[in-house]
């Protein structure tokens, strides 16, 4: 049965942006945009010589959320809609967020993530599938089929790192979950050396904010920082990595009460030098 369109006020209309989230494909040939069609965003990819018409690719069970290059002819896009958690396991609704991959001409699309499925006698079910699928950290340009993605695919709250062939669908674990973590970073090589996240302290009232960092794959984590968040102020922002293992960017409150940007030594667990800073404002968006 056809579903009736809903109407879409003027106000609403007016209030939305034409168009958002433009990128251009790493070979500088083709663009993808998030356009507003009838008052939702619709991804358009199209090529930049106008030699041939643009691809309006709809996601007719939900919403875009962004869409990225993955390739000169791949791409990846987030999407989200309400649905249950675990499938036939859970009959709880949630909002959902899952990838997408396709060609950049929107054919081929597929969900690059596969979860098992079991069967039980006549009864097949799929195993668990984490509410938020879109998590990508890291785009391998030197390897185009994969790309590192976190989420926590065996317990709620427990986020590993997992690389994922976006047209095959394999998967491999490349870290361990920690139930602390909230969210990995990759350094320039794209190894996993940071993370944080929230941990709540059963029947104790309390959330500690902590951070982890280690110099290579090969060494042990260290804490950055560990702190009750209702009772301590956030000791700095992690920004980056540098050249030397031994040493991080960080932005953090300076004299004058600003953030600004600091070398930090993470055996001494203390600033180095400030590199950038301005008396008057914080120093963001490093």
């Amino acid at each position: 049965m056809a579903q009736e369109k809903k109407s879409v006020s003027a106000e609403v209309l007016g209030s939305l942006p034409e168009v958002i989230n433009v990128q251009i494909s790493p070979d500088g040939s083709k663009f993808l945009m998030l356009r507003n069609i009838d008052g939702k965003f619709t991804l358009v990819t199209g090529k930049l010589d106008g030699s041939s018409s643009e691809n309006i690719i709809p996601y007719d069970d939900g919403l875009y959320n962004w869409a990225i290059w993955a390739s000169e002819d791949r791409i990846l896009a987030s999407v989200r809609f309400q649905g249950h958690e675990d499938r036939s396991m859970n009959l709880r609704v949630a909002l959902q967020r899952r990838l997408l991959s396709m060609h950049w001409d929107g054919t081929d699309i597929i969900n690059p993530h596969r979860f098992r499925t079991i069967g039980r006698t006549n009864t097949r079910f799929t195993v668990r599938q984490p509410q938020n699928q879109d998590r990508v950290i890291d785009i391998l340009k030197d390897d185009p089929d994969h790309i590192m993605v976190q989420m926590d695919l065996n317990k709620p709250g427990e986020t590993g790192v997992y690389k994922i062939n976006i047209k095959t669908r394999k998967r491999t674990r490349v870290l361990q979950p920690r139930r602390t973590v909230d969210f990995w970073m990759t350094d320039n090589e794209h190894q996993v050396r940071y993370g944080e996240g929230r941990s709540e302290l059963k029947g104790r009232g309390v959330s500690r904010h902590v951070a982890f960092y280690r110099k290579t794959v090969e060494d042990k984590w260290i804490t950055l920082f560990d702190y009750d968040q209702a009772e301590e102020e956030r000791p700095f922002y992690f920004e980056g990595f540098s050249k030397d293992p031994n040493i991080i960017l960080i932005t953090a409150n300076d004299v004058n009460g600003k953030l600004a940007l600091f070398s930090y030594d993470v055996n001494l667990q203390q600033k180095i030098k400030k590199i950038a800073g301005d008396p008057l404002m914080d120093i963001v968006d490093v």
